[in-house]
């Protein structure tokens, strides 16, 4: 809940970093794992809102880190969390290099048709 906080004063509110970190209730957080957290949210936040899409339609934003951001907070983070996580094995920072066998992408089958 702590990188939402972040994310949602930070890329929907528009408060600076620092303000953005403080409002999350991390003071004394890296500037570094701000921007990096912002980083990895927006290279993240189109294959997000596809993802999404399967539990809600998609709401009108300027752009996908907004909008991604809004069907998370309708959603509920840990609900929509979970979901990404157990069916669609996607996080919502994207998953480091040291995770993927080789540093590659891996692509998983898409779940069995149940019988």
């Amino acid at each position: 809940m702590v990188i939402a906080f972040f994310l949602v004063a930070r890329l929907l509110l528009g408060f600076t970093l620092k303000t953005a970190a403080e409002s999350a209730k991390l003071a004394a957080m890296p500037y570094q794992l701000g921007q990096f957290w912002v980083r990895r949210f927006r290279q993240q936040a189109e294959k997000l809102c596809a993802a999404l899409a399967t539990l809600m339609a998609p709401p009108t934003a300027p752009d996908y880190p907004s909008r991604a951001l809004l069907m998370l907070e309708s959603i509920a983070w840990i609900a929509a969390h979970r979901f990404l996580l157990t069916d669609r094995r996607f996080h919502l920072l994207g998953w480091p290099a040291f995770l993927a066998p080789g540093g590659l992408i891996v692509a998983l089958p898409p779940d069995a048709p149940s019988t």
